[in-house]
């Protein structure tokens, strides 16, 4: 298991799927990152990663995403 912040160190390729393990967030950020259709048992694709801290870019079906590190922090992710 492995966070999505951390994906950034891994370089993954574009046509890397992972699945949404679980969220470890707070109330106020779970509830976003559900309502943004980021649940568990959800395969998300790693589009890109800004440099210097900036969002990384997530496709969730047909939906991409820009999500801040600080919610990437929150997303844990398997193979």
């Amino acid at each position: 298991m492995t966070r999505l912040s951390d994906t950034s160190r891994q370089r993954p390729s574009p046509d890397e799927t992972f699945t949404i393990i679980d969220l470890s967030a707070e109330s106020v950020v779970r509830e976003r990152l559900l309502e943004l259709g980021l649940a568990p048992g959800r395969s998300v694709q790693v589009l890109k990663i800004c440099p210097f801290g900036g969002p990384i870019v997530v496709r969730a079906g047909s939906l991409s995403l820009a999500l801040r590190r600080d919610e990437a922090d929150h997303i844990w992710l398997g193979e």
